[in-house]
């Protein structure tokens, strides 16, 4: 992803944040696996290098506006590098509603990290700091009768899950 114009001196480039996931959705059930992702600062272009195996694949892009004055380029690239014949076409957030949850969600029920009441009960928690996303999850079996009650020290879960 590459912006074709130059940085307003005082402000520099947009944040660009990059996330790639494998669409794995069938008819009744949406479901994405995470790839790779990236957050890059002031800097012209935010590069992604993966080996993909052949699949339908969804490249979630963001880019915020500067800081300073709230800027957006004018205009962005995509640009994608192949061996092989591909198919990139534009889609709609409505057409990948709630995507990072999804991702994210799954990739939590994929790397359960810690179990509960006779493993009826599970979390799970991950730092993607190189594309700037975290996230917590929790699941509990149908059967149990146990719930789970959250409370968050910022200051404690950002050291925590900062060494994970």
């Amino acid at each position: 992803m590459c912006s074709d114009q130059e940085p307003i001196q005082e402000e520099g480039w947009s944040r660009v944040t990059l996330l790639l996931a494998r669409n794995q959705s069938s008819q009744f059930i949406s479901n994405y696996e995470y790839v790779d992702g990236l957050l890059k600062y002031n800097q012209q272009c935010a590069n992604l290098n993966v080996s993909l195996t052949p699949g339908n694949y969804v490249v979630y892009v963001k880019v915020d506006p500067t800081v300073t004055h709230g800027n957006l380029p004018a205009k962005a690239n995509l640009v994608l590098y192949s061996k092989r014949l591909c198919s990139l076409k534009e889609s709609s957030q409505s057409q990948h509603q709630d995507l990072l949850k999804l991702v994210f969600g799954g990739y939590g029920r994929n790397n359960k990290r810690q179990f509960y009441s006779q493993d009826q009960m599970w979390s799970s928690w991950k730092l993607f700091g190189q594309c700037g996303y975290g996230f917590l999850s929790f699941g509990n079996d149908l059967t149990s009768t146990q719930k789970f009650v959250l409370t968050v020290d910022e200051q404690y879960a950002s050291s925590y899950l900062g060494s994970s």
